[in-house]
């Protein structure tokens, strides 16, 4: 279980319906999940909750707007990367970070998601998995700052 809690059952309903206010969807709620705590049967109580959420089911249900485009598929792991921040969880936010090619998924709770932040916990992740050739984000303020700009261009990330 390493550095993940294990909730006792009468807390489990509250953590994962504060874990999921922000209908992220069953993967990423999943693996936010699994980054934080640990409990049996962990995942099937996230499917039960997805399954009986309105708000998701009415956007399951919904076509898409816009068909996204797909990005190249990679041929090996830490080609692209993308990132994200997901949240507030517990008045914490996560920044989400995804090999596109394994779908290995990095989640690091932080309690700020200024630039600074942001950069520490990249180079703790770039220290283990090395520096990827490519950084996708959506355009975020941590992400778009001269200071971020500067990481990115001194680290060769494009």
């Amino acid at each position: 279980m390493g550095d993940r809690l294990v909730i006792p059952e009468a807390a489990r309903r509250a953590f994962l319906l504060e874990l999921h206010e922000a209908h992220s969807g069953l993967s990423i709620t999943k693996a936010l999940a699994r980054k934080l705590v640990w409990w049996p049967g962990i995942d099937q109580d996230i499917e039960q909750l997805l399954r009986n959420c309105p708000i998701c089911q009415q956007t399951a249900s919904m076509p898409p707007s816009e068909k996204a485009a797909a990005w190249p598929a990679t041929t090996q792991p830490w080609t692209r990367v993308h990132i994200d921040y997901a949240g507030p969880i517990e008045n914490k936010m996560v920044l989400v970070v995804v090999d596109s090619y394994s779908g290995w998924i990095e989640a690091v709770a932080t309690n700020s998601e200024t630039t600074t932040a942001t950069i520490e916990i990249l180079r703790s992740i770039f220290a283990r998995f090395g520096l990827p050739n490519c950084l996708v984000s959506d355009n975020g303020s941590a992400f778009v700052s001269a200071e971020f700009q500067e990481f990115i261009t001194k680290n060769a990330i494009r």
